[in-house]
């Protein structure tokens, strides 16, 4: 049997236990990018800041021991938006994140995007395009369960007002995938309870073999109910229906390595 080494693009390590880290190896996921979510919508901006030094400082060095080796990305998830952003505390999160790009420490702006696509999520989400294209840095885009298709259009609006060509366009399912063609961004197959089955993933892959350079593979494990084994379960997918090695190397960590620079 063919053993491909994983890279889960899109998870919220804070959520999950060490123990969790550890069986994962055991299924070939080598590599994670954790993205920024704060499950509640915080009060106050330096509550942020607080949880990108969390992620920055503490997740790799926390979860280093058990072998799967944890790559940061900070930003303002469109459901998190502090509620006294002003321009001063969007200041404050502008500087924490450009440090943070600065000195190497994240890979990725993330996640970031539109969930209701309000005129505050949609400054939110301009407001880190722009850094993005200041930094020539990769971004990860959330897109929602609801009115995903709408939703995409407008992100995808914005990512081209801003000439953006490297991330993730993430969550990426029937409904959004043709939409998401107009774009350059890796396009972000999420396998998981309430997202792609693995058969879906494969259905997707089988029939976009011209996108193959394109996908990349996360579970977006979290503090929600989850398959904590959704990746490994989607590569073997590929494997048992005949999809060529390299295809498979490409998807389950290729790209990703490529795009983030790991």
């Amino acid at each position: 049997m063919i053993c491909i080494k994983i890279v889960d693009t899109h998870i919220h390590s804070i959520f999950r236990s060490n123990d969790d880290f550890i069986n994962l190896v055991k299924k070939q996921v080598t590599k994670a990018i954790t993205v920024s979510f704060y499950p509640i919508v915080p009060l106050y901006s330096n509550t942020l800041i607080d949880l990108f030094s969390w992620i920055i400082e503490d997740e790799p060095r926390r979860t280093k021991s058990t072998g799967i080796t944890i790559h940061p990305a900070i930003g303002v998830h469109p459901r998190s938006i502090p509620q006294d952003l002003t321009k001063e505390n969007l200041k404050k999160i502008q500087l924490k994140i450009e440090n943070a790009i600065e000195q190497n420490k994240i890979v990725a702006l993330g996640e970031i995007g539109l969930e209701s696509a309000t005129p505050k999520e949609k400054a939110i989400f301009e407001f880190h395009l722009q850094i993005a294209k200041e930094f020539d840095f990769p971004v990860i885009v959330h897109t929602p369960r609801r009115n995903k298709k709408e939703i995409t259009e407008q992100s995808i609006e914005l990512l081209l007002k801003y000439k953006i060509e490297k991330g993730v366009l993430d969550h990426i399912d029937e409904q959004n995938l043709t939409l998401a063609k107009n774009i350059s961004l890796n396009l972000g197959l999420t396998v998981q309870i309430g997202k792609l089955t693995p058969e879906n993933f494969y259905n997707i892959v089988n029939e976009n073999e011209h996108e193959i350079h394109r996908f990349v593979l996360n579970t977006d494990i979290g503090r929600d109910e989850a398959d904590l084994y959704s990746a490994y379960k989607a590569i073997n997918i590929l494997k048992n229906k005949g999809i060529s090695e390299n295809t498979i190397d490409l998807i389950a960590s290729g790209n990703a390595k490529k795009l983030f620079k790991i």
